[in-house]
């Protein structure tokens, strides 16, 4: 609370130069004094050259912006701030400040008029607006100032004072979910707004039309439903909506008509949308696509249609996590460590392991399931991981994955922090703790798919979490732990499995290129099984096509790859059995002063 005098020109001329002070201005309400040098301020402020309603809204959303940055992008974190972050009191007040410069109305209500919102939705922003108010009022009779974070030691009296009940950390638990959930209707609320103002205001209106489907279209960068109604009539078309996304790469946005759209057709529905085949077909799809776990996965996160699709993230959305490691809700988190899996192609400098490791998975989808469900049992009675193992095995054999898979996916949900808590608890340099664990973990399939969930997951928790002393123990335990695997842990029959299942899809690979049975399975036989055990399809791919070609198998042969083993350069040298060939070709490479680094 402050207090200024100021000249009628010092008003318009400090306000001119200072959103903030302009904004401050335009909230101005009469309430004593010389009512005619109230209305001459007015005048000035609504005038031409004060604030154009263009420059106001640019603005406005500059600021907006700026602010949710400095929140760190989201309000979703454990100690929110209710005025400032994403879906807060602010966002709120931007929308209501816009209107007011452009339309040149006092509320919110007064939109409704303008066809800008509808009467249930000004209910909703106004009953968000009311709750936040009545957690901030709570807030400050707790803290006995004006404050705005939501900190752990004042959430318990806020949350009493409110009402809020329970044993241990259910009466909290409540009130958080509850502010969680209002602000994620909030910034909906606000993302369409501001859509709808961008065009009123700066005549955006996104006249370029392309096609997509006889339902879909694009509008410049925004994809837009066609056929109102279509969602409601069939729900599938709503996940239809977030593959296009998925598939193309020009779409950043869904446009306001079609988010409005989107949140009725949620609200309306009678069933889990999982619960329908046609969903289930698109969701997988979505799932393998290489961009499917990105911009389309985000969004089905943020309208709120992954927890209409599975009903345990719908419960886990808000959901408090009381321990010194994590700084988001259960959902932010899961979406955040997604999120890490999703880039680690491209962050090969932060986490070369990860990057290598990733490269060569087969069914990367497998890995995406078991972060969507490796936390989703959280809030729950019991184990969270052994739980979570369960529902992921009911969704996989829903969706049509194998016995194998589903078991799989399985596993590792129940075992997704074996690596961590091995890597940063027990002593990894004890070759006991390494035989322990490869022989847990079991073979270099589930080892390469844990470790590129437990640095996902470690990183997602907040964002100091990950460094660099973390990474040495994570990429020593990996690299032990295969050593041990190699040497011979791994169950024969298992091994025996995963040589066949290896062999039969390299053989279909090359078959795929124009090279017969005939010329493949002979050389194979010179191979001994252990070789379809150490390397993966593409490498054995890569081996045999050049193996055909070598005309005279009593020379040698060397290739070069241009894929990185763990971030250097892999040499594969053909040559008849001589002692100390090993050693001939490490001096070799050492005299032409290779780096081994």
């Amino acid at each position: 609370m402050g207090k200024a005098v100021r000249t009628l020109n010092d008003c318009y001329e400090q306000g001119k130069t200072d959103i903030t002070v302009a904004t401050s201005m335009l909230e101005a309400r009469y309430l004593v004094g010389n009512e005619d040098t109230f209305d001459k301020l007015q005048s000035l402020l609504e005038s031409e050259t004060f604030w154009p309603s263009e420059q106001f809204f640019i603005a406005k959303k500059e600021e907006q912006q700026a602010r949710h940055e400095t929140c760190n992008g989201d309000g979703y974190s454990l100690e929110p701030d209710i005025k400032n972050g994403t879906g807060g009191l602010r966002d709120i007040q931007t929308v209501a400040w816009i209107s007011k410069c452009h339309f040149n109305v006092n509320s919110l209500l007064d939109l409704t008029s303008f066809n800008y919102i509808t009467p249930a939705e000004y209910r909703e922003l106004s009953d968000c607006q009311t709750f936040l108010w009545t957690i901030r009022f709570a807030l400050h009779v707790v803290t006995k100032r004006p404050d705005n974070r939501l900190l752990f030691d004042f959430q318990s009296d806020v949350a009493s004072i409110l009402g809020y009940r329970g044993e241990g950390n259910q009466a909290i638990e409540h009130m958080m979910k509850d502010f969680y959930q209002t602000i994620h209707r909030v910034k909906e609320l606000n993302e369409m707004l501001l859509q709808y103002f961008d065009e009123a205001i700066l005549g955006n209106l996104n006249q370029h039309i392309e096609t997509i489907d006889k339902h879909f279209q694009l509008r410049d960068n925004m994809i837009e439903l066609k056929t109102l109604t279509l969602f409601n009539d069939r729900p599938e078309m709503i996940l239809q909506l977030f593959l296009h996304i998925a598939k193309d790469p020009r779409i950043i946005d869904v446009y306001s008509p079609t988010i409005r759209e989107l949140r009725e057709a949620r609200r309306c529905l009678t069933q889990w949308l999982q619960n329908i085949p046609e969903c289930r077909t698109i969701f997988m799809e979505i799932l393998k696509h290489p961009r499917g776990m990105g911009l389309a996965f985000t969004l089905l996160h943020e309208y709120g249609i992954l927890g209409a699709y599975i009903p345990q993230w719908s419960r886990i959305v808000g959901q408090m996590q009381f321990d010194l490691f994590h700084a988001y809700t259960v959902d932010e988190h899961t979406h955040r460590l997604i999120k890490n899996i999703y880039r680690y192609p491209e962050n090969k400098a932060s986490f070369p392991l990860t990057h290598e490791i990733y490269s060569n998975l087969e069914n990367p989808e497998l890995l995406f399931l078991v972060a969507i469900f490796h936390d989703i049992a959280k809030g729950q009675k019991g184990d969270h991981s052994t739980l979570g193992a369960v529902d992921a095995r009911a969704f996989c054999e829903l969706h049509g994955l194998s016995q194998s898979d589903s078991k799989f996916v399985a596993w590792l949900v129940k075992e997704h922090l074996t690596m961590s808590v091995t890597a940063q608890r027990r002593d990894i340099s004890d070759p006991r703790v390494i035989t322990e664990f490869a022989e847990k973990v079991g073979d270099e399939k589930h080892l390469n798919f844990l470790c590129c969930l437990t640095v996902a997951d470690i990183c997602a928790t907040n964002e100091g979490t990950w460094n660099s002393w973390k990474g040495t123990l994570m990429r020593e335990l990996y690299y032990s732990t295969q050593k041990a695997l190699r040497r011979g842990l791994e169950n024969p029959r298992h091994i025996r499995v995963k040589i066949l299942n290896r062999k039969a899809k390299t053989l279909g690979l090359l078959l795929e290129q124009g090279i017969t049975e005939e010329s493949i399975l002979p050389l194979w036989k010179r191979f001994k099984l252990n070789y379809f055990f150490r390397y993966n399809s593409a490498q054995i791919v890569w081996h045999t096509v050049n193996l055909l070609k070598h005309q005279d198998h009593s020379q040698p042969m060397v290739l070069i790859s241009d894929q990185n083993e763990r971030g250097a350069t892999e040499i594969f040298v053909y040559h008849k059995d001589m002692p100390a060939l090993f050693s001939s070709v490490v001096t070799e490479i050492d005299n032409k002063k290779l780096s081994g680094s």
